[in-house]
């Protein structure tokens, strides 16, 4: 069971809706213990945090699985990062700040690059909770800069997963900052780097803010017909109910 879930580690960021990676990477840490392998134990743990994000799953459970991760001082950083994940989604941003903060100052003097490109996004989503957008910009800037430069040592598949992200939440800044006509650009380009993955919620979401920025800079048309690209997006995924709530409110 630790081979099986070892081995399906990088698959399952393939595939986050599958509701059982959970079941698996519990699983997993447990056949570490019986094995007396600390060291997968933890990392597996940490994977377990991970998809305990999805929506339906209770961030008090995903909280204690990354508070064990913390027991394990070498997966210290990841520990930190996802203990703060946990605790923006239970309402507490500033506390989210403080350990995603420390996770970033870990991974960066390791010079775990990709690992620190993903504790400044947790960071930048932690500011936009507390309500600092122009800081979460400054952050995600620095993102999507690490993961456009061919010299920064990051695997260059990771940078390109990691680039539509960090795009799409300077675009959300920017929209947050009412930088309208700056956000617009900024959306499609990320759209456009989100073309060579498969269809993925967050692309339905980008889409969504897109909207919300045309709308607002008074592009009416355009907003209603981007309302519907998103949500034959979330039909592809299986969210028929987002589907529908997208197109009413491309017809209102």
């Amino acid at each position: 069971m630790l081979d099986c879930a070892w081995s399906l580690r990088w698959f399952a960021g393939r595939w986050i809706q599958w509701p059982y990676w959970p079941e698996v990477f519990r699983l997993g840490a447990k056949a570490g213990t019986a094995l007396g392998d600390p060291g997968h134990q933890a990392a597996l743990l940490r994977y377990l945090a991970v998809h305990h994000t999805i929506p339906q799953v209770d961030p008090e459970v995903e909280l204690r699985a990354a508070n064990e991760v913390l027991d394990y001082g070498f997966q210290s950083g990841w520990g930190a990062m996802y203990v703060g994940r946990a605790l923006l989604r239970l309402g507490q941003p500033d506390e989210a700040i403080v350990s995603v903060s420390r996770s970033a100052e870990m991974f960066k003097a390791d010079s775990e690059l990709e690992a620190y490109s993903q504790s400044l996004g947790l960071l930048g989503e932690c500011l936009c909770g507390a309500g600092r957008h122009a800081e979460a910009l400054e952050l995600y800037t620095e993102m999507y800069e690490l993961t456009s430069d061919e010299n920064s040592g990051m695997t260059p598949s990771v940078a390109a997963l990691t680039r539509p992200h960090a795009r799409g939440a300077i675009a959300l800044c920017l929209s947050e900052l009412g930088r309208h006509a700056e956000a617009i650009p900024a959306y499609i380009e990320a759209l456009t780097l989100f073309e060579q993955f498969p269809v993925a919620p967050s692309k339905g979401r980008c889409m969504v803010r897109l909207a919300e920025s045309l709308a607002a800079a008074g592009r009416i048309g355009e907003s209603r017909q981007t309302y519907l690209r998103a949500a034959e997006v979330f039909e592809a995924v299986g969210d028929p109910e987002a589907a529908a709530r997208l197109r009413g409110l491309a017809s209102g």
